[in-house]
């Protein structure tokens, strides 16, 4: 698992430094959520090898229709309400969840909030500590000053790579690569192209899909650590 979360950050770390120098606009990249609930339970009844193999299948395409400008295209057929409202429906669970943690863990989130508006209420701040990094230090705090910073737990430091064969079989792509497609041209890009367009940036969609289509297929094959 630390190899998987290490290729999947470096690649996306990767595209989001490339992407941004080469069009100077702020392009974040990283890794699908709904693509993560998609592929989980499939382990159950999948091997890994074909669950890389409908990974790396899912890479060659998005970079095929990346490549093909097929992708702006379909995009300017969805209304932009409609991804809006898709948007909206990510971030009401940020929204919610705000409210479940802090009554739970008042002492921790209480303070990230008050931190959050300080930080963009008063004039200046915001340009020395940006709102969000300032709640995630104090957050930080919060949670070494009550003892519950576990570094000992999260496994090793570095990570290995292990090169996984894939395996290609039809019940694995017929399972998971039209979804993984849809979720990462239309949930993820389509969303925070939605975003950035609302704020007046015009995105690269075309090349912003043939990059994850790209990164995909390097990061596929390698994202499972060693046995212990």
């Amino acid at each position: 698992m630390v190899g998987l979360i290490f290729g999947i950050f470096l690649s996306a770390g990767s595209a989001t430094l490339v992407m941004s120098l080469l069009y100077r606009r702020t392009l974040g990249f990283a890794w699908s959520i709904p693509g993560t609930v998609l592929w989980g339970p499939s382990l159950q009844h999948l091997s890994f090898g074909e669950v890389v193999g409908a990974f790396f299948v899912t890479g060659v395409l998005t970079l095929a229709l990346g490549m093909s400008g097929l992708v702006r295209r379909t995009m300017a057929l969805i209304p932009q309400p409609i991804v809006m409202a898709m948007v909206a429906a990510i971030f009401l669970q940020f929204g919610t969840d705000i409210v479940t943690s802090g009554r739970t863990a008042p002492a921790i989130v209480v303070p990230m909030i008050l931190a959050y508006i300080i930080l963009t209420a008063v004039p200046g701040l915001a340009r020395v500590i940006p709102p969000v990094l300032g709640a995630l230090l104090v957050g930080f705090c919060a949670v070494t000053v009550l003892g519950q910073l576990a570094l000992a737990s999260a496994g090793p430091v570095f990570a290995h790579r292990v090169f996984t064969l894939p395996v290609f079989t039809w019940s694995a792509l017929l399972e998971l690569v039209v979804p993984l497609i849809l979720t990462v041209l239309v949930v993820q890009n389509g969303q925070g192209e939605a975003v950035l367009a609302q704020a007046g940036h015009r995105t690269p969609v075309n090349a912003s899909a043939a990059v994850s289509g790209l990164f995909s297929v390097l990061n596929a094959c390698f994202g499972r650590s060693p046995p212990v």
